[in-house]
């Protein structure tokens, strides 16, 4: 934010432009999107719309949750291995960032890396589901209730 501010500060106050500063925070922003999406994995923060399981019995409840963390390991594999293969042939091509200098694969790579990250959670979140840990998934909504 400091960058983008920075050059909108530069280019319409003093008359000049940073020239990679566009280039730098796009790519930031990439990563920064990708390992939010892992923070908010971590932290259970990513939308559910649950009244449907928590009207189940916990039998059945439990089976579905492991198929829906199932499901998107599988998601994440998929993308990941994706993620992997740009990355691979961005770099492999020798495709640079035209101001930077730097190989374009940098970018791609948060997809990959992010994709692992969450990846290794969902493991931790499916052995915990297969035990029958009973942790709260939302735990922002407990803490709201009167």
């Amino acid at each position: 934010m400091a960058l983008v501010c920075t050059n909108v500060f530069a280019r319409y106050v003093l008359a000049i432009s940073i020239l990679w500063s566009e280039e730098l925070s796009r790519l930031l922003f990439v990563w920064v999107v990708f390992l939010g999406a892992y923070v908010a994995l971590y932290r259970k923060a990513h939308m559910a719309v649950v009244i449907v399981i928590e009207a189940l019995p916990p039998t059945t409840r439990r089976v579905l949750v492991l198929l829906g963390l199932v499901l998107v390991l599988a998601f994440l594999a998929v993308i990941g291995f994706a993620g992997a293969r740009l990355a691979w042939t961005a770099y492999s091509f020798g495709r640079q960032t035209p101001i930077l200098g730097i190989s374009a694969a940098w970018g791609y790579l948060s997809v990959p890396v992010s994709s692992a990250l969450m990846s290794l959670r969902l493991f931790e979140d499916i052995r915990e589901a297969w035990i029958g840990v009973a942790k709260p998934d939302h735990p922002q909504a407990e803490s709201s209730a009167p």
